[in-house]
């Protein structure tokens, strides 16, 4: 989830509503975690014996923070350099988004230059400078040459064995950037996974309340290309490796069964 797409006022998500009685009652993860992993469609194709066993969740995360909120929850993730570094390399993939509005006057006129060589000539000299401050600058900041925001996945759990990401999603999967709309949440969750998992295996789960065309297996393997450009072939196909497919609420808490939420998506 994007931090623009969270419920106003602090309003819990269907995540924190589905997944906080659970690690309120195990926050191991131990029998509720495997369920679930378990009734994913692609599941036990792309984790085996894993999706039974993935260990105990790092209890790192699931200690409540500031404000009792636990820190799985829309953990902060930076973006990958690989990509950031793409957007430069290939302005004319970018598309100029009418919230260009809101930023500010010398943001708008830097990616006008880069975005539309506008002034003729302007192009060369930004994607120079970007490029500079690429490799000293924070990966958490927000900069004028950086097309893609920190992304908060709704959960995060790192497990001995294994990390997930989990997208919830009502309608469609939300692009993560409106400068380069090929580029969804599942896209960005799966690099997520991976890159937090370190040595673990990786793993994305999308849950909605119906059954979503973009989070179909197939549809993911063909936005692929779009959606993560930065990536060779061999690397993307790895990615999808990874995603456990679209899991509905009502399937989340059959396969939870006793003590699953009842009101949720």
């Amino acid at each position: 989830m994007l931090p623009q797409d969270r419920p106003a006022s602090g309003a819990p998500t269907d995540a924190q509503r589905f997944f906080e009685p659970l690690l309120a009652r195990r926050p191991d993860g131990e029998g509720w975690l495997p369920a679930l992993l378990s009734a994913a469609p692609h599941a036990h194709e792309r984790l085996g014996e894993l999706a039974r066993a993935p260990g105990r969740i790092d209890p790192v995360l699931t200690v409540p923070g500031l404000g009792g909120r636990r820190t799985c929850f829309h953990r902060p993730l930076a973006p990958p350099p690989a990509l950031l570094s793409w957007y430069l390399e290939h302005p004319e993939r970018l598309r100029w988004p009418a919230s260009a509005q809101a930023l500010s006057r010398e943001t708008r006129m830097l990616r006008r230059a880069l975005v539309h060589d506008d002034p003729p000539g302007a192009r060369a000299r930004a994607q120079s400078r970007a490029r500079e401050l690429a490799a000293v600058r924070s990966a958490f900041a927000r900069e004028w040459w950086r097309f893609e925001e920190i992304f908060e996945p709704d959960l995060l759990l790192v497990c001995e064995r294994l990390a997930l990401t989990v997208v919830t999603a009502v309608h469609d999967l939300p692009p993560v950037s409106d400068w380069y709309p090929q580029r969804n949440v599942l896209h960005r969750a799966l690099e997520a996974a991976q890159t937090v998992a370190e040595d673990r295996a990786f793993a994305t789960l999308v849950l909605s309340p119906a059954p979503l065309a973009q989070a179909d297996d197939r549809a993911l393997q063909a936005s692929l290309a779009a959606g993560a450009p930065h990536l060779d072939e061999r690397a993307r196909e790895r990615l999808a490796d990874g995603y456990l497919g679209n899991l509905t609420w009502s399937l989340a808490v059959a396969a939870i069964g006793r003590g699953a939420p009842q009101h949720v998506g």
